[in-house]
């Protein structure tokens, strides 16, 4: 019997000092697993609005992406001149003067400079604009306005905070290598397989964020911890693969377990943002 559970995924920010990517494995997208998730941290956290955030002591930013997304999906075909263009332009022009902040390098101080001179008009402009719509009710327009509105306070908090940005798409990247992933191996046999999918996808999406070469991050794992294997048959390459398994299982724990105690260090990360999304993943009903 098959069920779905949830691949859930906690990143720090682009700016951060540590570069951090944790997968986690559960049954449910509750809140509890966001609690679980992110402990005491107090700092902000980056989402894509969904419900089961924000019952923790940290701010909580929201993704103009998605908020974007949505009047796109609205906007009738051909028809450049719809309710729903307008307001995909307006974002647009709040999204044009990010990135050129972002590719100029221009430090926080200054980010923040521009968004209350610049960004911030633009956004009141749009709020404006979609505050006289009046959609028919359960159209895709309607239900655009209404994510834009309910998700206002978490839209408007990167203006105030030069260290968020607009959006939720670093959360959304390193999610999708899971997503490709699960187009080939479909599905766990079990829960402890899927457990065992997100421990190593932390190991390797953490190496590739801070640019180093995975094959060989995890060769050198391997190498490391099976120096002291003595239980490994020289010539045979069953019993080896079993240690590599037994010896890089324990040693890419020890370090997923650092990684949480990292984040969860409200002091060290208090200026970091931190993203997070969740992918559904198909496995078996057994243990």
């Amino acid at each position: 019997m098959k069920k779905l559970g949830q691949m859930w995924v906690v990143c720090t920010g682009a700016s951060a000092k540590l570069l951090i990517a944790i997968y986690t494995y559960r049954d449910s997208r509750s809140k509890v697993t966001a609690e679980e998730l992110l402990g005491s941290y107090d700092g902000i956290v980056q989402t894509d609005g969904l419900g089961s955030y924000g019952s923790g002591e940290y701010l909580h930013a929201g993704c103009w992406s998605h908020a974007r997304r949505k009047f796109v999906d609205s906007m009738p075909k051909n028809d450049k001149n719809s309710k729903a263009a307008k307001a995909v332009e307006i974002i647009d022009r709040a999204f044009a003067l990010e990135r050129e902040a972002r590719k100029a390098n221009v430090p926080p101080e200054k980010i923040l400079e521009m968004r209350q001179k610049e960004v911030r008009p633009i956004i009141e402009e749009f709020y404006s604009f979609i505050g006289i719509l009046r959609p028919s009710k359960g159209s895709h327009l309607g239900a655009a306005v209404t994510y834009a509105l309910n998700q206002k306070d978490k839209l408007l908090l990167f203006l105030d905070h030069p260290e968020v940005e607009m959006t939720n798409n670093l959360a959304e990247r390193t999610v999708k290598p899971f997503v490709i992933d699960r187009k080939n191996f479909l599905f766990s046999a079990t829960d402890k397989g899927a457990d065992a999918s997100a421990l190593f996808m932390s190991v390797i999406e953490t190496a590739k964020r801070n640019g180093l070469n995975v094959f060989g991050y995890l060769s050198y794992l391997m190498w490391f911890f099976l120096r002291g294997a003595k239980h490994l048959q020289k010539n045979s390459l069953t019993a080896s693969c079993r240690g590599v398994l037994l010896c890089l299982k324990p040693a890419t724990e020890h370090i997923i377990r650092s990684l949480k105690t990292w984040l969860r260090l409200s002091d060290s990360f208090s200026s970091t943002v931190f993203h997070s999304n969740w992918q559904y993943f198909t496995h078996s009903n057994s243990q």
